[in-house]
């Protein structure tokens, strides 16, 4: 199994969230979506970066998910990912499915 994870925080209501999961459902990427509301922490780290469009997508080769936040600094957890990004990006949607995938052969094969 990968060790990509991906995690999509969403909002109420954010057509840009929905058109993310909806892409990334058809091009077979494996996601948790969790409302950003719940990661205050988090939140308050993307407005000091004034990344403030949602969906925030981020990607990680650790296995790590949103619940590996907890008690620890969000802006380190975000830091560390592999990627990240805000809104409905479908060139990086179609990179790292491409990447995730590519990922999975390589371990199937081996």
């Amino acid at each position: 199994m990968s060790g990509y994870t991906v995690t999509v925080f969403t909002k109420p209501d954010c057509q840009q969230c929905r058109m993310t999961t909806a892409m990334l459902d058809k091009v077979g990427v494996s996601y948790t979506a969790v409302p950003i509301e719940d990661y205050r922490s988090l939140m308050d780290v993307l407005w000091a970066m004034r990344l403030l469009t949602m969906p925030l997508v981020v990607v990680r080769d650790d296995g790590q998910t949103a619940a590996s936040i907890g008690g620890r600094c969000a802006a380190s957890w975000l830091d560390t990912a592999t990627a990240y990004w805000g809104g409905f990006r479908p060139d990086s949607i179609r990179h790292w499915a491409s990447v995730i995938q590519d990922s999975r052969g390589a371990e199937a094969a081996s």
